[in-house]
């Protein structure tokens, strides 16, 4: 336990920030959840599905909850899972 006064906030706005990353990390997963069972049945909801979990993930990006290229290597596979369903179909 922290000791001094800026121990003190400094503990209780990471623990905040920790809070607040692990709802996001959390979102970002059930999206990813979400596009891949949509993306073996529906076409074109798995696209709108595949939109909203690029942008989430640029999102997090952007806020730095994830790193760039981990987003970037996301969304890449997710759209290779597009690109076959839709072949496939």
């Amino acid at each position: 336990m922290a000791n001094t006064k800026t121990g003190i906030k400094r503990a209780k706005t990471s623990a905040k920030a920790r809070q607040r990353n692990k709802a996001c990390k959390a979102s970002l997963k059930t999206v990813e959840k979400r596009f891949r069972s949509v993306a073996a049945n529906d076409a074109m909801l798995s696209k709108e599905t595949y939109k909203e979990a690029s942008s989430k993930l640029d999102k997090a990006a952007k806020t730095g909850k994830i790193h760039k290229n981990k987003a970037n290597r996301k969304k890449s596979r997710l759209a290779k899972v597009l690109n076959a369903a839709s072949a496939a179909k």
